[in-house]
């Protein structure tokens, strides 16, 4: 079975879904409508690369030696009831200094979304959590450090209520990878479940399990992998086949536990979320590795939006002997790992083959002073290497970022980007930026 059968299944369940929107309101409200941005970015700094959050977890916005960058967007939106629209969207973008084309696509997809669903086809960037403050946007496999990726996820629009306490939360997609790696034309499939419990009013947690598998194309060592129906089948319950230890295809995913907790303060959010590579990870045989946040959003502060501190370890692994060492984002097959065009997918901090064991601390503060959006960041990252090929000596990095942002009267934002990175391996690097941008 071929990714044109895929493709066609699922474009009839997407046009399938447009065809039943009618169930989801009465009142017919038949509106077009449009919108559009567009933002400049220069850069400057002290070597011939930026600060590493100038462009990190951007979608691919800029990369290590960009200069200067940007970005076209344009989207259209028809709504056929409240609930109920479809849109379409586009943008490009223009880097400087970047290892695949100057000029790509960011967006380019068209969504359907109703009360209870969402469908997008194609490729849209993720939207951006907790303020940008998190070091993964709170995905440990999903951080929008890349350029989306392009294929088709259906998924809720909003939990499906089994009860007054109770909401399911799900999704499944396929993407496809079509830079160049040492597995030509591999696939991802993607799903997750989650719930959504409200304990009480000031109580609310949610769970969820999700699941990334690399899997197809064809190997410039191993050859061609399976991607007919009945390894997709196997693919999706990650069953062992043949003499394998582990299941077909490059298997990630993670548990997330996110407990919120209202005060007459403010909101608390606790989160940890847990890595898995194999059998070993998602019996916890890997623990504590993940990342564990804590973020407080104050109530009535004039000057603070936001405070988020994380601490992420990947440094267990599940031991360095048995089913251990899961060197996380790599693979003996897909050896170009969790990453496209060079960029990781998933927590920026790791290296293909190089470096999947650290230990780093993430202190984030949103807010704002009179009229003017400040956001600042700052981290420290100690890199161990691998448990089979380590760095000569632990690299140790503290970055740190600040964004000033003001609204101009009449067209636009104007923001000022700031930045200093220390580092044992590197040379140290200071940098700054102005950026503009306006929507329509």
């Amino acid at each position: 079975m071929t990714l044109k059968f895929y493709i066609k299944i699922s474009l009839f369940f997407f046009c399938s879904i447009i065809v039943n929107a009618q169930d989801s309101s009465d009142e017919v409200i038949d509106e077009f409508s449009y919108s559009g941005e567009f933002s400049l970015l220069g850069i400057g700094s002290s070597e011939n690369y930026v600060p590493f959050w100038f462009h990190t977890n951007t979608n691919a916005t800029a990369d290590q030696l960009t200069n200067l960058s940007a970005t076209a967007s344009l989207a259209g939106r028809y709504t056929y009831k409240e609930d109920v629209f479809l849109e379409a969207g586009i943008a490009y973008y223009y880097r400087d200094g970047i290892i695949v084309d100057d000029f790509q696509r960011r967006d380019l997809y068209v969504q359907f979304q109703n009360k209870w669903l969402k469908s997008t086809l194609g490729a849209k960037a993720q939207d951006v959590k907790v303020d940008g403050l998190s070091a993964t946007n709170k995905n440990f496999l999903w951080s929008g450090d890349a350029r989306p990726l392009s294929g088709l996820i259906i998924e809720a629009n909003n939990p499906i209520k089994i009860n007054n306490w109770l909401g399911v939360d799900w999704g499944i997609a396929h993407y496809s990878l079509n830079d160049e790696r040492s597995v030509d034309g591999a696939r991802v499939h993607y799903k997750r479940l989650g719930a959504h419990i409200r304990l009480n009013e000031k109580n609310r947690f949610y769970a969820r399990i999700q699941h990334f598998a690399q899997w197809g194309g064809t190997s410039e060592i191993f050859g061609k992998q399976e991607d007919g129906f009945g390894g997709f089948v196997d693919l999706f319950v990650a069953k062992q086949t043949g003499s394998r230890s582990n299941a077909l295809g490059n298997h990630l995913g993670s548990y997330l536990l996110d407990y919120y907790l209202t005060t007459a303060k403010g909101t608390f959010n606790f989160y940890h979320e847990h890595p898995f590579e194999d059998g070993s990870g998602t019996r916890l045989a890997n623990f504590p590795d993940g990342v564990w946040g804590i973020v407080f959003s104050p109530k009535n502060n004039k000057f603070v939006s936001k405070i988020l501190y994380e601490y992420i370890d990947t440094t267990d692994q599940s031991g360095e002997d048995g089913s251990g060492k899961d060197s996380y984002f790599n693979n003996k097959v897909y050896k170009s790992g969790w990453y496209y065009e060079g960029q990781n997918i998933g927590l920026p901090f790791l290296i293909v083959r190089i470096n999947s064991r650290v230990v780093a601390h993430q202190l984030g503060i949103s807010g704002k002073i009179k009229n003017v959006d400040l956001t600042l960041k700052a981290t420290h990252v100690n890199s161990l290497g691998t448990f089979f090929e380590g760095l000569d000596y632990d690299e140790n990095v503290f970055y740190t970022y600040a964004k000033a942002s003001y609204a101009l009267k009449r067209y636009g934002k104007i923001s000022f980007l700031a930045g200093y990175d220390i580092s044992t391996l590197y040379d140290n690097v200071l940098g700054a930026g102005v950026e503009y941008s306006i929507k329509f």
